[in-house]
């Protein structure tokens, strides 16, 4: 780490708290042919030819690899987890610009652009000089020219967007601003070779490789209906958590169907292993989400069910993201046909419905 140790002015500082957790964890955790450099002064010259100066909070180098900048900030940038307060309703909220109150995808698609622009023309100090933006994919093309009127300098100002049309599950009308330089990631940071295998088999594109550990085989259940999907997913859970030692809260079950109209409607708990809701996770207790609402989210363990139609209608966006959402072990409860579908690509465990 340089410099070391960290500088007075940074570690005494209440409101650098963020960077003193960063300089802490690359300095214990990062590999020893990694270099971490923090505060770095920049200069660059903008498109109007004028300079612009500036400094980064870290840059991370490993000679054989690359540089990574970070830039690092102590609260939420777009969205609290606890409130579920988003950036418009910020926004909205500073302009005095009244929300409706019925929360539903027109409130997403629809309403909230609409205050967003509302609050940006009564708040026009508040600009932001970058902005990423990530889940390309699912914005309207609307929405593109938001954001840049949200920048400091909307014709030259920094704008990230991160993108994959793999994960194109909600079907909007849309596209990416013009003007970005694009940059092709082509490795998969995320998932186990194993959990990639079985993925790529709904994926789309140019190359892209498994950089995961080996991890260990996919796991295929076969369930018939309902009840042995209650079944079989107990039994997974039970050999997970009490003989592997696995934390409950380490494991979503991610389903293709709504809680009310799947598999596991109605139960609040599986065998000896209680349910929750809450996506930012509850000590003791495994999560139940859509896979719809996970996307962008994963977890070390993830159990996929209710996914039989969706590999009839040969939904390669909605699997693709299912079985991505698994960091370590993926486990995939499911007809025969299912599990035949996910099987060519897996050298899997097999139980099948008793």
């Amino acid at each position: 780490m340089f410099p070391s140790p960290l500088p007075a002015s940074v570690a005494t500082d209440p409101a650098r708290a963020a960077e003193r957790e960063v300089y802490e964890a690359l300095e214990k955790l990062a590999p020893q042919e990694v270099r971490a450099f923090h505060g770095v002064s920049w200069l660059a010259r903008r498109r109007d030819g004028n300079a612009q100066d500036g400094e980064a909070d870290f840059v991370v180098v490993r000679h054989d690899q690359g540089i990574v900048v970070l830039e690092v900030k102590g609260g939420v940038i777009a969205r609290d987890g606890r409130t579920g307060k988003w950036l418009c309703d910020e926004f909205a909220k500073k302009a005095d610009v009244v929300l409706p109150t019925a929360i539903d995808q027109q409130y997403f698609d629809e309403a909230l652009p609409a205050a967003f622009q509302r609050a940006l023309d009564r708040l026009p100090s508040e600009r932001f000089d970058a902005i990423v933006a990530d889940e390309g994919q699912d914005f309207h093309a609307d929405w593109w020219v938001l954001l840049q009127l949200a920048l400091s300098h909307p014709d030259d100002g920094i704008l990230y967007v991160f993108h994959d049309d793999n994960q194109r599950i909600f079907r909007r009308e849309g596209g990416l601003p013009d003007g970005l330089a694009p940059f092709e990631l082509s490795r998969n940071l995320r998932n186990t070779k194993a959990i990639h295998s079985v993925a790529s088999a709904f994926y789309s594109g140019g190359e892209l490789v498994s950089a995961g550990p080996d991890g260990r085989p996919v796991e295929l259940v076969e369930a018939t209906d309902p009840a042995a999907v209650r079944r079989q997913l107990s039994r997974v859970l039970h050999r997970l958590i009490t003989e592997e030692k696995i934390a409950p809260e380490e494991i979503a079950i991610l389903s293709g169907r709504t809680w009310d109209k799947g598999s596991l409607a109605g139960e609040d708990q599986l065998g000896m292993f209680p349910i929750t809701h809450d996506p930012n996770g509850a000590p003791g207790k495994v999560l139940f989400e859509t896979i719809h609402r996970f996307k962008g989210l994963e977890r070390p363990v993830v159990a996929l069910v209710d996914i039989d139609s969706y590999v009839e209608k040969d939904n390669a966006e909605l699997l693709y993201v299912g079985l991505t959402r698994a960091r370590l072990h993926l486990v995939v409860v499911g007809s025969q046909a299912t599990l035949a579908a996910l099987g060519p690509r897996a050298e899997a465990l097999r139980t099948r419905s008793a």
